[in-house]
Parts: C-alpha cells; structure tokens; sequence
C-alpha cells in the first residue's frame, strides 16, 4: 500500500484529474485515503517532535496555553487524532455540498482524491520545509518572519481549495461553481480547525 500512496502523492502534483479517476477506480481507494491521511499525521507528528528536541520555537503566538519552548512536545501528541478529525469533518461537509447532485456517489468514492487533495499541498508547503530547512539551520527561531510563515500556510490552503474543487467536479460532476464553493468550504475547516493549533 505504501508504494501506491507514494506513486498517488506524485500523480496528485502533476496529474490531478487524472490521478483523481485512477484512485476511483481502485478496489482499495478508502484504505488508500485513510492510511494516506494517517500516514501523514504521524509523519507531522514526527516533525513537531524533531522541532521541539531541536531546540526551535513556533514562530507566530499559540492559541493553546501552552508554553512556547513546550508546544512542539504536545503537538506531536494531539497531530494525529485531531487531524483525522479534521480531515473526517472536512470530507462530510464537501460530500454535503456535492452529494445531492450525484445521488449513486458514495463517500467511500471521495474519501481517497479528498484525502490527497488535502495532504500533497501540505507536504510540499509546511512538512518538508519543517524537517529539511528548520533542523539545517539550526537556532532558536524558524528561518523566517511571522508573515512568511503565514504566507506559506495560506498558500497551502488556497492550494487544497484548488485541488479539492478538482477532485469533486471529477468525482461529482458538479459544476465549477459548486466544485470552488466546496473547496473554500474545506480550506476554511482547515483554517478554523487545523491552522489555529498547528505551528
């Protein structure tokens, strides 16, 4: 399975639609979209917990009380279960969007192009520069203002609105207009529920 997620993580950069019709098609597409969805919130848990031994400090104010020079430590213990909430609240609320109009589409249909939909932007964007750039240059402090890290996210999410509006209209056949609605509609679940205690 992880070779097909990898090989689906590629296909999702460069191949959206295609990628997203391929994964229809597989017997496996459900696993594939809840093992992906986990994979990757273990491996940002794994990264918080690198950041934290590393010394290094959020860059913008948590909400949660919890100490800068500490919060690192606990995100590595509340990535994954409220991730996979997230992600679950975010794919009910697209399928509400979309469902109705293509009654014979199952969520067991969505849940794998969603689910890599919502992750690839965030690996090229927030995971793979907080293990390779942050660890390599060493300190107390990211390699970057508070706006620069602002900006990277709200590229991330602006990213999973585009490809989430892809993947419904490939797998709902809606229009483009209710396939945007439901992409903004998951990008402001992430912003409402991920963002806020992500650092």
């Amino acid at each position: 399975m992880m070779k097909k997620i990898l090989s689906y993580g590629v296909d999702f950069t460069l191949r959206p639609r295609s990628a997203t019709r391929a994964l229809m098609r597989e017997m496996e597409r459900v696993k594939l979209g809840v093992g992906s969805t986990v994979l990757f919130a273990l491996m940002y848990s794994y990264a918080a917990l690198m950041l934290h031994y590393a010394g290094i400090k959020p860059a913008i104010k948590p909400l949660l009380p919890i100490k800068k020079d500490r919060y690192y430590l606990w995100q590595s213990f509340f990535t994954l279960p409220w991730s996979v909430t997230e992600w679950y609240i975010g794919l009910l609320a697209v399928h509400g969007i979309c469902g109705r109009q293509m009654p014979h589409t199952t969520l067991s249909d969505l849940v794998g192009p969603f689910s890599f939909a919502s992750i690839v932007p965030w690996l090229y964007l927030a995971w793979f520069p907080e293990t390779t750039i942050i660890p390599a240059r060493g300190g107390d402090d990211p390699p970057w203002t508070p706006s620069v890290d602002a900006a990277r996210q709200y590229a991330a999410a602006l990213w999973t609105a585009v490809l989430v509006a892809v993947v419904v209209k490939e797998v709902y056949g809606v229009s483009w207009l209710r396939a945007i609605l439901a992409g903004g509609a998951r990008s402001m679940i992430l912003f409402a529920m991920f963002l806020p205690f992500m650092r």
